[in-house]
């Protein structure tokens, strides 16, 4: 379970089955599936879509679609490496037209920490959260975050996120929305990681974005 920080929406209307938790009784539900949130295994995979827009100079937007398959490869120590498989489509639009903005596809492999119901924690208390509530084992917290803009700065939203706390924390962020954007992962059955074809990748130090710390090349050999 991650990006506890990541803002939040309201959280819209529940049944009288939904019981409000505080921090400390988050937490304490963490703990107790810690074994459920802390699994990965090579081969572990779900499927992450977003759903935004990107602001061009003139102030319109064109909208977009992000698909990305992202599959474990590897555990090492505490951290993961991640392939992510990604499709970009944007609308077809006079803005995304003009602007020259067209579909690609590409492969990122990355580091990513091992889930750690230890750290969520932290990240919880440390969070702005205004609200939350579980139905069944569906927790949806409702959370102030700091998101960084397309030009560096950062602003405040408010964003819905729901969690799957049968799932591994890997994948079990099932939805995250704000004003601007949203996301969604569904379960994905574990790949065979042995077919997993790397020669013309783009490896990154971490997924948050920075295209500096990128290099393309064949890594099929991380593996080994």
């Amino acid at each position: 379970m991650k990006v506890l920080l990541a803002g939040i929406l309201a959280l819209g209307t529940f049944s009288a089955f939904a019981q409000n938790l505080t921090k400390a009784q988050i937490a304490t539900l963490l703990q107790s599936k810690t074994t459920i949130l802390e699994a990965v295994n090579p081969g572990m995979s779900k499927v992450v879509v977003t759903t935004s827009s990107v602001t061009l100079e003139d102030g319109a937007k064109c909208e977009f679609r992000q698909t990305a398959v992202e599959s474990i490869l590897k555990i090492e120590g505490e951290k993961m490496i991640v392939l992510s498989q990604q499709t970009f489509q944007p609308r077809m639009s006079e803005a995304c037209t003009l602007a020259g903005i067209e579909a690609f596809e590409e492969s990122v492999l990355f580091y990513e920490a091992k889930p750690s119901v230890a750290q969520d924690i932290q990240d919880l208390n440390e969070s702005d959260m205004k609200s939350a509530a579980k139905m069944g084992e569906i927790l949806t917290m409702s959370v102030n975050g700091t998101i960084t803009n397309e030009d560096g700065t950062s602003t405040t939203q408010l964003l819905t996120i729901k969690y799957d706390l049968t799932r591994s924390s890997f994948k079990n962020m099932i939805f995250n929305q704000s004003s601007e954007f949203k996301i969604e992962t569904t379960d994905m059955a574990d790949i065979d990681v042995a077919t997993v074809d790397l020669t013309d990748v783009v490896f990154c130090e971490n997924n948050d974005g920075v295209t500096e710390d990128c290099v393309r090349g064949d890594f099929s050999d991380i593996l080994f």
